[in-house]
């Protein structure tokens, strides 16, 4: 309760870097859409193990799932 901000941080301005695409279906990082193409990422053995190899399911495939069936804009 006692502590005050510095002086800076009155007038820092602030800002929030946020996306919400067909990559977020996965729910595997950013670049999902990206790194899921290259071999070897963590996003790569990510969609292998969940959808397959990135030539038979890929970006596009991702895009028809991505709905706001499920979306809770409360969290």
């Amino acid at each position: 309760m006692q502590y005050e901000a510095p002086e800076w941080y009155r007038d820092a301005k602030f800002g929030i870097w946020c996306h919400w695409t067909p990559q977020c279906v996965p729910e595997a990082g950013d670049w999902y859409a990206r790194n899921m193409y290259m071999e070897g990422s963590d996003q790569y053995k990510y969609q292998l193990a969940q959808y397959g190899h990135p030539s038979r399911f890929g970006y596009k495939e991702l895009c028809a799932q991505w709905t706001l069936l499920n979306w809770d804009r409360t969290n």
